[in-house]
């Protein structure tokens, strides 16, 4: 028994799982998965190895895994046959096991680490900025822990990483579904869970994989997200409002016309407006911005100072009153998932309204008016043009209109 193989149990055009196999004989073998899949085309079946590909995802990761495996096995056999001892397919059998899932000690249960790496996320810094993780991340993770132990406690199981399996999936899931949790949310804290287990993988703490495979996935859907029209803002412009709901419309509206994000349009000081533009680097991404100057902006170029201490909680608050003020009162059907039950529910613009908003505003517009999507890319910060065609919200109608003009413009007649 010395021959270990790797292979795909499968040959369609779908993603296959890759098999172990160690033989024993002509007939006798001990198979077992390894709970990761890759797509058939980046398999080697003479190497039995994923190829040398760029776009083959986690190539090395996994080839190095499958090496780490084969040689573990090698050693395994010559320290039988070294010590003249008999080479049984159930001592194989236990061997992988303990090499796959390692002894259920401390120090490989899974919430065990995962405290561990909360304490780590004090001085982690950033992949993208290269500076320490927001405060909202942060807390992101706390709450997944204790959701954790919550679920630990009511589903009385075992919480080692040889648990997190496609079973642990589907049960965490449906209890944050019976918590109310929307698909989205609950597709944020999955997607936390992975990032803990490759964590783990990587420091060689976990070698289990399941994680990777396409069934573990993070929950995500389309959610209902309005922008305002041109004539929406004139309506907000032209409001009598008291001083301070007047410094929330002011603070909004630097928002729509300059594309950032509350983090940074909220910090906007005299310092960052130079010669008609605006140069800011941005929280979130670490990366400078320059944005023209809109003719709102120039208006209150005095005022930047004063207008930024209202905090992102009670901005929503307030700009949702502001809006209903002005009468956008639109009926706008909304569809969500929420504790896995499909809900709709018709609901008026002002509604809808938050910080965020603005940024879509300011997006939308610029789309509807002609501006080259590259050129709004270059702002908002969207990598691809069809996640920010996504991003952007027009209708069909709005559509059709936008073409109709363009069709208008003698260059553009065919």
């Amino acid at each position: 028994m010395k021959k270990v193989h790797f292979y795909l149990r499968k040959t369609s055009s779908h993603k296959q799982t890759i098999y172990l196999c160690v033989r024993k004989g002509k007939n006798a073998s001990y198979r077992k998965s390894l709970s990761f899949q890759i797509l058939p085309t980046d398999w080697d079946k003479k190497k039995m190895r994923l190829k040398n590909k760029a776009k083959c995802r986690d190539n090395v990761l996994i080839n190095n895994y499958l090496d780490e495996l084969e040689s573990s096995l090698i050693h395994f056999f010559h320290q039988k046959i070294i010590n003249k001892e008999e080479i049984t397919l159930a001592d194989v059998k236990t061997f992988v096991l303990k090499l796959l899932y390692p002894e259920k000690s401390p120090e490989k249960n899974f919430l065990t680490f995962f405290r561990s790496y909360l304490k780590s996320l004090d001085t982690k810094l950033s992949c993208i900025t290269g500076k320490p993780l927001a405060k909202s991340t942060v807390e992101k993770y706390q709450i997944l822990y204790k959701l954790l132990k919550e679920y630990k406690t009511l589903s009385q199981k075992s919480m080692f990483f040889s648990d997190i399996d496609l079973e642990f999936y589907n049960n965490f899931v449906m209890f944050l579904q019976s918590k109310g949790y929307a698909n989205n949310t609950i597709g944020k804290y999955i997607s936390a869970v992975k990032s803990v287990l490759n964590d783990a993988f990587i420091k060689g703490v976990s070698q289990n994989m399941t994680y990777k495979n396409h069934l573990f996935k993070s929950l995500n859907e389309s959610v209902q997200s309005i922008y305002l029209t041109k004539k929406d803002l004139n309506k907000l412009l032209t409001l009598d409002l008291p001083p301070r709901l007047d410094n929330s419309r002011k603070m909004f509206l630097v928002g729509c016309y300059t594309g950032l994000r509350y983090s940074d349009f909220s910090r906007i000081t005299a310092d960052n407006i130079s010669h008609g533009m605006i140069k800011i680097n941005q929280q979130k991404t670490g990366s400078c911005v320059v944005i023209p100057l809109h003719s709102y902006i120039k208006g209150i170029i005095s005022q930047v100072e004063t207008i930024k201490s209202v905090s992102n909680v009670q901005l929503n608050k307030n700009i949702k009153s502001i809006c209903r003020i002005a009468g956008l009162k639109d009926k706008i059907i909304t569809q969500s998932t929420k504790g896995g039950k499909l809900e709709t529910q018709i609901k008026e613009k002002w509604q809808l309204v938050c910080t965020h908003t603005a940024r879509r505003t300011f997006a939308t517009n610029l789309y509807l008016d002609g501006v080259p999507a590259i050129t709004i890319m270059k702002i908002t910060g969207h990598r691809s043009e069809s996640a920010f065609l996504r991003y952007i919200k027009i209708s069909q109608e709005e559509n059709a209109r936008l073409l109709e003009k363009y069709w208008k413009n003698p260059k553009h007649r065919f």
